[in-house]
Parts: C-alpha cells; structure tokens; sequence
C-alpha cells in the first residue's frame, strides 16, 4: 500500500470519528432535553405532595425526613427515599406535544393530582398528572412552568398517591438494636418481671435470679420491639383520657430498652380481643398485632440459657485436661493440628479433640441447681475432670469440672456461675478412655520426638 492510499484512509477515519462524535454529542444533547428534573435524589429536600388543595408535605431535617403537613410526625425513610428516587433526574417515557395548546384532551387544563419537588437549593419542580394514556399503563403530565406535556409510568403516579398514613413512620419505639445494654420487663398478666444487662455479646438475668441468658433468643425480643410497628395509628398525641380509654395507664406489658445514652420504653395493653401500644417518643396510640405480646413476653425457663458453656469449637486453641489424676496441656497450631505439649509433646487425632469440643458446646442442662448444697453433695468437690477451654483471644478459660453420676445422668459445674447443671453423662464417652495415649496419632511420620 503506497502512502497516498494511507493518508486517504486516514482522512476517511476522521471524518468518520468525527461523524460518531456529532451523532453521540446530538444524542447526549437530546437525551439531555428529555430531562424533567435535573436534580439527584440526595439534593432533594422537600416534597409535596398535591390533590387538589390539599397537600402532604415531607421535609428533610439533616438527615432524617418528617411529615411538617398536615400533621407533624416522622416519616417512612424508605417510603419517602422511593419517591425521591423515582423522581431524581426525571425522564419522560414519550413527549407527546412540545406547545399543547388543549390540554383538557390529556386532563391536565385543571388537575387534581401533582408533586413539588424542592431542592436543598430552592430549586422547585411541579409536575401535574392529567388522564391515562393511549397504553393504559402511563399517564400524562407537564411541567407546572411549561406546556409541553408528556407520559410518565403509571408507578409514579402511584407514588404520588401516597396517603399520610402511607408515609409516615409506624415504628412504635425506634432504637439501635447493636448499643442496645439493658432491658427491664414487666408482665403484669403473668406476673414476670425480669431485668437483664449485656456484657459483651452475652446477656445476663440480673432479676429474677442472676444466670446467663439464652443470647439469640434475647436478641430476637430486642429485634421484636424494634420492629414494632403500628397496624392502624388511633389517635396522635394522645392525652391521659385517651391512655386511659385504652388501658394504657395500666398496661399488661411495659418494656424499658436501655443505651448508655437513652431510655425508651413502650407500653403495650389489651382491650377487648385487641392489643394496643404507646411510646413517648412516637407518640401516638397504635393498635398492634395480637401476636406481638407473645413475641416479647417469655417464660423465665424459656429464656435462660440451658447450655453448660456458650463457645463454639472452633474459637478453641488451647486446652487443659485434669483427667484420672494426670494433667494434660494441648494446643491447635497455625496449620489447625492439635498437638499434646505437657507432660509430654505428640500430635493428637484431631477428630478426637472436635468430637470432645462438639460434645462439651452442645451439653446442655437437663436440670439446673440454683441453689446448691455443698459441692460434695454432688461430687464436685473433688472432681473427676476438669477441663479449661481457652478462646484464641482470651486469657480467661470457660472452666468445668464433673462430679458424680446419678440416674444415668452428671453434675456439671460451669465456675463461671454458682448454679450446678445435671445433663447427659453420654458426654463422658468422649473424653479419653485410659490415658492421654489413646488420642495419639499413629502414623510414625508425623510423630514428633
């Protein structure tokens, strides 16, 4: 190819990007005149909602948004960030007149429906919904400034459509459920009353006796009252007649959720067949589900932790066995191998540890002790094992010793505790059944001298 033939081709690839350029730059222009709001929906902050001379308006204060009309409540975050969305740079499905010069033909020369969209910098949108279009699924609209009318989706109507009931926040109590440190119950119906603290990830019954509590059970009353919502909203800022009429001076449930920077509590009380809830903090009579009591209101026995020691197997990389009067020490390397390190130094089977661990984190008390005679009463005094299990971040063994047998059955002593649990003695079996020797790993090649 001579070089008058590639200065030729060169000028046709020119003319031909620069082509491209044209059409795409028209393209984005065009697109770009299409655009009903110019706004994102994070600089949207104030909505209003239009139907006829009535108007909801929806009011963003840092960064949560309220109800300010026609009456002053929180609002339903996700609710409103759906309008917000749907409307943030709004582009037409079809502009179907650019200058309308009827607009009663698209039921737009005087509309009932519309929204203001209002920017954090006073930027101000009306748009105005007339009749269905010609598809059924969109309908027409304009620009309250402009005669140009044009189709949007049917779904944005409906979200102007929103009733205040639709919007607002029907959260009874609204806390974080990760700080949440304490919570005191009181069931008058069933005569309960318990208080309970957090300390780390567990929970604690300090009332009505002090034991650990069953954490995920718990943690399913606090996501209970933190999902707790209105099905039907009675009357907003109640008086005390109206706590009265409902029974909401005497409650058959009141439940205080505790941060180390609040306390919110929330009533919950019975009339008739219907159950009904009040917080200050939303402050409104709400009528709830009837099964919602239930879901906060357990039995003691039901909330207790049965378990001897919560841990999961996995967490354990140092053990300490007192076992036929010989002391063992074992320890998981960081290649997950168990290997015996005192009185003398060999590698372990690993599936005899997991099955030991797998046993101790799934014994479970079939009877709990709370109060206890002497620890000889039950063997625990001088006991037959003792086994100390180390977390990987911890200093502080999880310590149980096993007393005697009774009834196919064993008492068991978490000391972390002073109540005493009888369980199954079947855990037993997985503890060596002569010495240490029977856990030692057999192939010569991986033996340690």
């Amino acid at each position: 190819m001579n070089y008058k033939k590639i200065v030729i081709l060169l000028v046709i690839l020119a003319i031909l990007i620069f082509g491209i350029y044209l059409v795409n730059n028209k393209k984005e222009k065009n697109e770009e005149s299409k655009i009903v709001v110019k706004l994102k929906s994070e600089q949207i902050k104030k909505i209003e909602l239009i139907e006829g001379s009535k108007k909801i308006v929806v009011e963003k204060t840092g960064k949560k948004w309220k109800i300010v009309s026609p009456i002053k409540t929180n609002a339903d975050e996700i609710a409103v960030e759906r309008i917000t969305s749907d409307f943030a740079e709004l582009k037409p499905e079809k502009i179907v007149e650019k200058e309308a010069g009827d607009l009663k033909k698209y039921g737009l020369s005087n509309p009932e429906r519309g929204i203001t969209i209002i920017s954090n910098k006073g930027e101000k949108y009306t748009i105005l919904f007339g009749d269905k279009g010609p598809l059924g699924d969109e309908y027409y609209a304009k620009l309250k400034s402009s005669p140009e009318v044009f189709l949007l989706n049917s779904s944005l109507r409906d979200d102007i459509m929103k009733t205040v009931s639709d919007l607002r926040d029907k959260h009874i109590v609204k806390f974080d459920t990760d700080k949440v440190k304490e919570l005191i119950i009181k069931d008058s119906e069933n005569n309960r009353d318990f208080q309970l603290k957090k300390d780390g990830e567990r929970w604690f019954f300090i009332k009505p006796k002090k034991c650990l509590a069953n954490e995920t059970k718990i943690d399913d009353i606090v996501f209970s009252l933190e999902s707790l919502e209105a099905k039907e909203i009675i009357k907003d800022s109640p008086a005390d007649k109206d706590l009265k009429e409902y029974n909401l001076k005497s409650p058959v449930l009141s439940v205080e959720i505790k941060t180390d920077k609040s306390t919110k509590k929330v009533d919950i009380s019975k009339k008739g067949e219907d159950y009904f809830a009040f917080s200050k903090g939303s402050n409104f009579i709400a009528k709830i589900s009837d099964t919602v009591k239930d879901d906060i209101s357990k039995d003691f026995k039901e909330l207790r932790e049965k378990k001897v020691a919560v841990f999961s197997g996995y967490e354990i990389n140092r053990i300490k066995l007192s076992y036929k009067s010989k002391n063992y020490f074992m320890e998981k390397d960081d290649n997950g191998t168990w290997r015996l390190k005192k009185p003398e130094k060999f590698i372990l089977q690993d599936d005899k540890i997991s099955d030991l661990l797998s046993a101790l984190e799934e014994l479970e008390a079939d009877e709990i002790i709370d109060n206890p005679e002497s620890l000889k009463t039950y063997g625990l005094d001088k006991p037959s094992i003792k086994v100390e299990l180390f977390k990987e971040d911890s200093k502080k063994p999880i310590t149980l010793i096993f007393g005697k047998e009774e009834d196919n059955k064993v008492y068991v002593k978490n000391t972390e505790f002073s109540y005493i649990f009888k369980t199954g003695k079947d855990v037993l079996d997985k503890f060596p059944k002569s010495s240490i020797i029977d856990w030692k790993f057999k192939e010569s090649k991986k033996e340690e001298d």
